[in-house]
């Protein structure tokens, strides 16, 4: 498959000091990684969202109720913190495939099988009783599959027992890929949305086809290039050869990813009656942290006290934690506010909220058993008198 990318321009000196700053302050080592980062996911789903016609994209919030694009994508990992429901679907995130192997398409409980399951029932016309969960398999597993070493060797376990400097901080050769050059480079939304402007409707239309076998081969086509490296030292000469590969797999992923959902929101009848039917009404008068896991699945008001705030600031996503009704582990409640979205706050959210009787409006979901909230701007939350 061709690429479409293009170089950047930028002074070595000023890029390589750039990049070492980066490194230090926003990567971390993960013993073991998921396929993309947290942004990387976020980016396939909106790119998708985007390239979706305006019909496909109103069926689609209406399928997904009062879960996001962004939610959906990242679903599947959420549930590795324990839900057992969900353990059946631990494997499906990859497929271990030997160097010099091929494609065993009778084998269960991987990407292949899982994705192909989810396509064909999706497809039928007939939305199934678990429909939305269909699709938030589907939205994750479309990005995984792009990513190499998610269709990699299982003698390392795609990458993760592979130990590498990435500019001096030790990791491993999976999480570099996940995401350590994804947040380095700052590659987002707009970047993919930029490398998507310039390809023909003829480059766009050649992507398009529902092959996960074609994908697979696609993405492991890259991992000479990707195990290309000496001394366990990923360098500055590595990452911009990496950078294409990333950006031109996360493109393929949401073209195909907008194709497949096209087709299922074409072939579905989805009515805003049954959104309706499936979001609980919502709380009319704010609850307190306590109160928070009686509301899940709501958009409310939370109005409780900050005991005790937190910056991950070299954390993957560098989520700000807020406290709230006491101090951790004992809060009954917390808000989280995401690296990408601290730009929104004009005060530094773990220090101008601590301490403060706040309210927060927004969706609660239920992570790792606890109430929560994602906050993406200031207008979300203000100091209560």
């Amino acid at each position: 498959m061709p690429m479409f990318a293009v170089g950047k321009s930028k002074p070595q000196l000023m890029k390589h000091l750039k990049l070492l700053i980066l490194a230090f302050f926003t990567f971390t080592l993960q013993t073991e990684s998921f396929a993309w980062s947290r942004d990387g996911h976020h980016m396939v789903a909106e790119v998708a969202f985007q390239l979706l016609s305006p019909e496909a994209r109103e069926k689609l919030k209406e399928a997904l109720g009062n879960t996001s694009i962004d939610d959906a994508a990242t679903w599947m990992d959420e549930q590795r913190g324990g839900n057992n429901a969900y353990q059946y679907l631990s494997t499906t995130h990859y497929i271990n495939i030997e160097k010099g192997d091929k494609l065993d398409p009778f084998q269960k409980g991987n990407i292949y099988t899982e994705l192909n399951t989810v396509i064909n029932e999706l497809e039928k016309g007939k939305a199934p009783a678990d429909f939305k969960l269909d699709l938030e398999i589907l939205i994750h597993l479309v990005g995984d599959i792009h990513q190499p070493l998610h269709d990699g060797y299982g003698n390392d376990k795609g990458g993760n027992s592979v130990s590498v400097s990435l500019l001096g901080r030790n990791t491993n050769l999976h999480s570099v890929w996940d995401g350590g050059i994804i947040q380095i480079e700052h590659i987002n939304t707009q970047t993919i949305l930029n490398q998507y402007a310039k390809l023909s409707p003829s480059q766009i239309n050649s992507l398009k086809p529902t092959n996960p076998a074609a994908w697979i081969a696609e993405s492991r086509a890259y991992l000479d290039q990707i195990y290309s490296f000496s001394n366990s030292t990923i360098d500055e000469a590595y990452i911009q050869k990496a950078i294409p590969i990333i950006e031109n797999q996360l493109l393929k992923a949401a073209i195909r990813l907008a194709a497949i959902l096209e087709k299922v929101m074409a072939v579905n009848n989805i009515t805003p009656q049954a959104k309706q039917s499936a979001v609980q009404a919502p709380a009319q008068e704010p609850v307190t942290a306590a109160e928070a896991k009686d509301h899940i699945g709501q958009k409310i008001t939370v109005c409780d006290k900050v005991f005790g705030t937190r910056f991950l600031e070299s954390s993957n996503g560098q989520p700000t934690f807020l406290n709230l009704g006491a101090a951790y582990p004992a809060s009954p409640f917390t808000i989280v506010i995401f690296g990408t979205d601290r730009p929104n706050f004009k005060e530094k959210p773990e220090l101008y909220y601590n301490n403060q009787k706040v309210c927060a409006t927004g969706l609660i979901k239920e992570y790792n058993g606890k109430p929560e909230m994602v906050l993406s701007n200031e207008a979300e939350i203000r100091i209560a008198n």
